[in-house]
């Protein structure tokens, strides 16, 4: 038996403004084709390096990695002096070739436009703050907001956590950001109800708020810790209060959906865990 390994995955949600016309396997098909890599971080870059579509399902990878500067200074760990230009003269770095790669493995469903990723294995991690960056950035390129008009991408929260953000000495403030809820997953009736009062009203984006009477804490209700559900899944959940004598701010971004598992490498390979740990991550999203 190997050393066991520990894969972790997170998810994010990917949302198109047009409902009725939207095609999300298209979608993630022309982000792979068009190969756009995004610079999230400093010198850091990340793009969608492999794609393959299996049981009406996506599998990829992300590929992460390093963009030199190629007209930078470089230092002399001899001299310790910026390199001679007769030394960076014998430096030859193919146009093509980039250092530091990590890789990501991800399966998306784009029924439910739900991308579960690999945020961490084999000593590596990614953030779901870099993936949700990293579609964002790629949504407003030209040629995908061309043919799929606007989207929103939120990163999915446990909602079986929400009551720890709701949780102060004196709760006195609640903030609900709820981007229209995709139509086509499986969700409850208040769900739907939300749903369709937006699709009447041509609302693309709900802001909900609730403040407490000065000096008093909020008791918030079923009514609104459902609509926290809600936000929880397809946007972001705010909370604002007094603990320990300190005014504090807890929210969504706190608690994402996440899970992982150990494994033996011998016995299953790593994309085998990862699509176990999307499984149960789903039920999660949808339950």
């Amino acid at each position: 038996m190997a050393q066991l390994r520990t894969m972790y995955a997170q998810a994010i949600n990917i949302s198109l403004h047009d409902h009725d016309n939207a095609d999300y396997g298209r979608l993630i098909r022309d982000i792979f084709e068009l190969e756009i890599r995004v610079n999230y971080r400093s010198d850091d870059f990340i793009m969608i390096s492999s794609l393959r579509e299996q049981s009406g399902l996506f599998y990829g990878t992300f590929a992460r990695f390093v963009e030199i500067r190629r007209d930078g200074d470089w230092f002399d760990l001899t001299t310790h002096e910026k390199a001679e230009d007769q030394v960076l003269a014998a430096i030859n770095i193919p146009p093509d070739l980039f250092p530091n790669l990590s890789t990501f493995l991800f399966r998306f469903d784009p029924d439910r436009h739900l991308l579960i990723f690999e945020s961490y294995g084999l000593g590596k991690t990614l953030s779901p703050n870099v993936v949700k960056d990293y579609f964002e950035e790629v949504l407003q390129q030209t040629a995908i907001l061309s043919r799929f008009g606007g989207a929103e991408v939120s990163v999915v929260a446990d909602h079986d956590q929400l009551d720890e953000i709701f949780k102060f000495d004196r709760l006195t403030r609640v903030k609900m950001l709820i981007r229209r809820p995709n139509s086509d997953h499986e969700s409850d009736d208040f769900e739907r109800d939300v749903l369709a009062e937006m699709a009447a009203e041509g609302v693309r984006q709900l802001e909900i708020e609730r403040v407490a009477i000065e000096g008093t804490s909020m008791r918030p209700s079923d009514r609104t810790r459902a609509y926290a559900k809600v936000a929880a899944q397809n946007g972001e959940v705010r909370t604002h209060g007094i603990e320990d004598g300190a005014t504090k701010t807890k929210s969504t971004d706190n608690i994402p959906l996440r899970d992982g598992e150990p494994y033996d490498p011998e016995d299953v390979s790593e994309q085998n865990i990862l699509d176990r740990l999307a499984s149960r991550l789903t039920q999660k999203f949808i339950s």
